[in-house]
């Protein structure tokens, strides 16, 4: 029972014997000896998280692993060998994995820490003979042995894993949609009864469907953290469900937008539209937040858009949250990003506001109303077509996947690896195809930690050029979520 094997990268692996269990090797480890210093773990791991102290998948800190070793050998110049291939391993200058599972456990999974190029150990004493040895542990030892006692400080970094070689399927392949309705959905949920250890490290491999000639340029993912068995789609607004305070909108049919509506407007330079957030709103959804909203209109031009917030009602004074400009034209479907942020909630929520309370922070934030205002100085606005508007979260994880000189081909996986912070477009056989350029957080920094749901977005759209370009939501992807655990303690789950 238990393991303690080092896979010094391009060498060959050294096998430990653990003292209580039966004598393998040239090595043996004291169990008692071994220190993982979880503590300083925690404190690199969870006090460099961004949000209060959560998980980070910081790997700026390094962390020692310290335990104490005795080398066998039929000589003391064949334990002075073991001793030296011991060292090349330690010293490996490509680093290499300690892979362990603690003595007296059995049936759960290897916990692997990932090592750099370290010092080598430290010999306590050398030449001991077998009388010498008969005092450590127990151990059988035959009587012309020599043995070489030495201490191995590993320079590990903070994060420990399973395997790293052997990604574990999160979620099965599932097909998205590229819009978020009643019937669609552009998310999937990553429960967290499928995390183990603290986290998991994910490579997450989309697969796009190209529907007609609607090929896309542009693909955005998106996570967010939820509460357990909360997922739900409340940061999606469809204009058809928005409110209409001045009579300026007709919800007619087009079956490329979402939900299949879309609202026409019937006014000139103006045209508003409002909407409050649901009642079932919790803290997940808040924070700093970016618009993006869908479009059409049959002239080319330039719109402003606002966003504003009513404190009191409707008829009161607004404070300004957000201002952008985004084209409108070639009677497509257009997708328009924000480059600015604002905060959601825009106003602080008193302490004794919380999920549990009376209010909730839903029922309290659903009364704030907020506002939608197109403009143009043009005739523009007269028949502006709006579809939604989409408020995802920047705090937790967002990500632009661009490929500007060419569109994502028909069956191509884009590929989105936590453990690399890579994106890369590969075929079937994982050959690359080509990177895209990437805006947003950082790949790296993706991670589904233990404790919440998460909820997995998707959309995507073809940057508009002279001719074409646009947005359907016809086209489809299809996700696969895979990955490697990670942990501070060792792994106690099979």
């Amino acid at each position: 029972m238990g393991k303690f094997v080092l896979h010094p990268t391009l060498l060959s692996d050294i096998t430990f014997s653990l003292v209580g269990s039966s004598k393998t090797s040239n090595y043996i480890v004291a169990p008692k000896s071994i220190n993982m210093n979880e503590a300083e773990r925690i404190k690199i791991l969870y006090s460099s998280g961004e949000q209060g102290g959560a998980v980070s998948k910081s790997r700026s800190g390094i962390v020692p692993i310290v335990f104490k070793v005795i080398v066998f050998g039929s000589t003391q110049a064949n334990a002075m060998a073991n001793y030296e291939t011991l060292v090349r391993a330690i010293m490996s200058p490509m680093g290499g994995t300690l892979e362990y599972i603690p003595n007296g456990l059995s049936g759960v999974m290897s916990t692997y820490y990932h090592y750099l190029q370290s010092a080598p150990p430290m010999i306590r004493q050398g030449g001991m003979n077998a009388s010498m040895m008969e005092g450590y542990g127990h151990i059988d030892i035959a009587a012309n042995s020599y043995g070489i006692e030495c201490v191995v400080q590993l320079m590990t970094e903070a994060w420990a894993t399973s395997d790293p070689f052997t990604l574990n399927t999160i979620v099965s392949q599932t097909t998205l949609d590229n819009n978020n309705d009643a019937s669609n959905d552009n998310y999937l949920t990553v429960p967290n009864s499928s995390i183990k250890g603290d986290g998991v490290l994910p490579v997450i491999d989309v697969e796009f469907n190209l529907y007609s000639t609607y090929y896309i340029t542009h693909m955005l993912l998106h996570k967010k953290k939820e509460l357990t068995g909360t997922v739900d789609d409340l940061d999606w607004f469809e204009a058809e469900d928005m409110t209409d305070p001045f009579s300026e909108w007709t919800t007619t049919v087009d079956s490329a937008a979402s939900d299949g509506n879309k609202e026409i407007s019937v006014v000139n330079e103006h045209a508003n539209i409002r909407f409050n957030l649901s009642s079932s709103i919790d803290r997940t959804y808040l924070g700093k937040v970016v618009p993006i909203i869908c479009t059409k209109h049959a002239s080319s031009g330039t719109v402003t858009c606002w966003i504003r917030w009513y404190p009191t009602t409707y008829s009161s004074g607004f404070r300004t949250l957000v201002e952008f400009d985004f084209g409108v034209g070639n009677s497509d479907w257009r997708i328009a990003v924000s480059d600015q942020e604002f905060d959601l909630p825009p106003l602080e929520i008193p302490s004794h506001v919380d999920e549990s309370s009376t209010p909730t922070i839903g029922s309290y934030l659903s009364q704030i109303p907020f506002d939608i205002d197109f403009y143009d100085g043009t005739s523009l606005i007269t028949d502006l077509e709006f579809d939604f508007l989409w408020l995802p979260t920047t705090d937790d994880w967002i990500s632009l996947a661009v490929n500007e000189d060419t569109y994502w081909l028909d069956g191509s996986i884009t590929r989105f690896d936590s453990r690399t912070g890579n994106v890369t477009i590969i075929d079937s056989s994982d050959r690359l195809l080509h990177i895209p350029k990437h805006y947003g957080r950082p790949i790296s920094d993706l991670i589904f930690e233990k404790g919440y749901d998460h909820r997995l977005s998707i959309l995507g759209w073809r940057a508009v050029t002279a001719s074409s370009g646009g947005y359907t939501k016809q086209n489809t992807f299809d996700v696969t979520v895979k990955g490697i655990y990670v942990t501070i303690y060792p792994f106690n789950e099979a």
